[in-house]
């Protein structure tokens, strides 16, 4: 197979178990505050993010290493159809109106997952469904 004659191929990383996937959901009316993931059975490196409100625009691809924090996320309120980045967050989803947000950053890398740092402006609404890949 192609990728057993690749260092660091995506089998060797299956046949060592480096990974894990799980998800959780984001109420958006919380208010900013540190929350932990528990249960990925390591403590991980880097953390990948897909997140999304199921009924709205709002949308998130991001990542972390508990200091390098980055996101791309649709800015549909800002223009339409165009997507921003930001270096602050591996988390950002605008909702609702200009001003209405929620987002987050790797606060740290536990254990048995991590802890997010939510931050929030203005009053979003409705509830976010966040996807994640952690690697140790």
């Amino acid at each position: 197979m192609l990728f057993d004659r690749i260092p660091g191929s995506i089998t060797q990383l299956m046949a060592t178990k480096t990974f894990a996937v799980g998800t959780f959901t984001r109420d958006l009316t919380a208010a900013a505050a540190n929350v932990a993931t528990i249960g990925v059975g390591f403590r991980p490196k880097i953390v990948l993010f897909f997140a999304n409100v199921p009924t709205k625009t709002a949308f998130s691809v991001g990542f972390s290493d508990g200091s390098n924090h980055y996101a791309v996320y649709d800015n549909w309120v800002g223009t339409a159809d165009t997507y921003t980045t930001t270096s602050t967050q591996c988390i950002f989803m605008i909702h609702d109106a200009a001003g209405q947000s929620q987002g987050a950053s790797i606060l740290s890398l536990d254990p048995d997952g991590f802890t997010l740092a939510w931050s929030k402006s203005g009053s979003p609404t409705q509830t976010a469904t966040i996807y994640y890949l952690a690697f140790s």
